[in-house]
């Protein structure tokens, strides 16, 4: 949902609103991707970052849209840790300028009981009998009253959702995906079937694959080695 939305808005802004046709067909061969490569499991989840490279690996998420096979990639992505240098204005503003992004909290069972006005306010409990679980955030409000920051959130266990309220301060980590270049409007269009392929472009289509691919690789590879912190388990893929 994240990818698919900053695909959309990047698009949107050269092409006008509602004319992002697009959206992501639910995860399943990247999840079997992740599962043969141990990077998530039904027990332990996924980390974030790990999810990412793959998916960098992979040359994006699929979409619904046909015959194209439309992939939606990402160029790279960033991160940062809640903490001092980065609180509430500066996630305000995050969100303001990046749009939706991937964040990552602990949560208990009153995490699935949260739902309309009511605010998750974190674990209640000993935090090692909590789950680290990854959700999208896609908009704020602040409490006139208590000047808390609540941030609306969509979780991955469903298509849509559920959506819930989670208090600022529950959040450690914020993931942006990086979009380099919005989809052409051409791969957009229905192609025409041909009775002949000739040998140049065919030649010409697979090596540009290729290089999108090596390319992937190649950053991903950097983000590992130059920006990669301790791993953390948290549940990317339900």
């Amino acid at each position: 949902m994240c990818i698919e939305a900053q695909h959309r808005l990047a698009f949107e802004r050269l092409y006008g609103k509602g004319s992002f046709p697009c959206k992501a067909k639910v995860p399943k061969e990247l999840k079997k991707a992740c599962y043969r490569q141990g990077i998530w499991s039904s027990e332990e989840g996924a980390w974030t970052p790990d999810v990412l490279l793959m998916i960098m690996e992979k040359g994006g998420i699929l979409t619904q849209r046909v015959p194209n096979n439309i992939q939606l990639a990402i160029d790279g992505f960033f991160w940062l840790e809640r903490n001092a240098a980065f609180g509430k204005l500066e996630f305000m503003r995050l969100l303001y300028a990046y749009g939706p992004l991937l964040s990552t909290l602990w949560t208990d069972d009153g995490y699935a009981q949260t739902f309309g006005d009511r605010v998750y306010r974190g674990l209640q409990k000993d935090p090692d009998s909590g789950d680290h679980h990854c959700v999208v955030c896609f908009a704020y409000r602040v409490d006139s009253r208590t000047n808390e920051l609540y941030v609306r959130i969509m979780d991955n266990c469903a298509d849509d959702g559920p959506i819930r309220w989670v208090l600022f301060d529950v959040f450690d980590s914020f993931y942006v995906p990086l979009i380099k270049n919005p989809i052409e409007p051409h791969e957009l269009r229905r192609k025409k079937k041909k009775k002949e392929h000739s040998i140049i472009a065919y030649a010409s289509n697979y090596f540009s694959t290729l290089k999108k691919n090596i390319v992937g690789w190649a950053v991903g590879r950097e983000i590992r080695r130059y920006y990669y912190p301790p791993k953390q388990r948290n549940v990317v893929l339900c």
